[in-house]
């Protein structure tokens, strides 16, 4: 008996990137894109805080790293110190 073979579905990781959000920043002429990957569990998380605040995902995360920024937090966001 031959059979076809099936392909069964393997289950993401939480770890595993799901999406990937792209940055394009233009500067002076120059531009660099960015991208950060996102894991399931992050764009969760992302989209409940955008929905109370009353705000896309998109804008939030513009947010997020205006703050990071003008903060010059880059060493709590990437876990090492400069």
């Amino acid at each position: 008996m031959d059979q076809e073979p099936t392909v069964v579905p393997q289950p993401q990781s939480p770890q595993q990137t799901s999406a990937t959000f792209a940055i394009l920043m233009s500067y002076k002429g120059e531009e660099r894109t960015i991208e950060l990957p996102l894991t399931d569990r992050m764009i969760a998380h992302l989209a409940i805080e955008a929905e109370f605040r009353a705000t896309t995902v998109t804008d939030l995360i513009a947010s997020l790293i205006t703050k990071i920024a003008m903060n010059d937090k880059f060493d709590v966001v990437f876990e090492h110190p400069r």
